[in-house]
């Protein structure tokens, strides 16, 4: 089985990236991808408007109640880039 034909272009590479990954003939796939999707985006708008904001409540409902976030690698490499 071939992927899907539709393709979504990112404007930041110039690549053509595929709007689904999921195969045709996989029913499940199909449907699952773009409310996985969805809940991803929404997950990450949660976290930049937690951050934004300054809200906490809202900051933690980007992440899985298990989740365990460790940004001090991150937040080191950006130490020394500070205006």
């Amino acid at each position: 089985m071939s992927r899907r034909a539709s393709s979504t272009g990112d404007t930041t590479t110039g690549r053509t990236l595929p709007a689904l990954t999921a195969l045709p003939g996989d029913t499940a796939a199909v449907i699952t991808e773009p409310r996985d999707r969805a809940e991803s985006a929404d997950a990450v708008y949660r976290f930049a408007l937690g951050q934004d904001l300054k809200d906490r409540e809202l900051l933690a409902s980007a992440f899985a109640v298990d989740a365990e976030p460790a940004f001090r690698q991150v937040a080191a490499h950006w130490a020394g880039r500070r205006r």
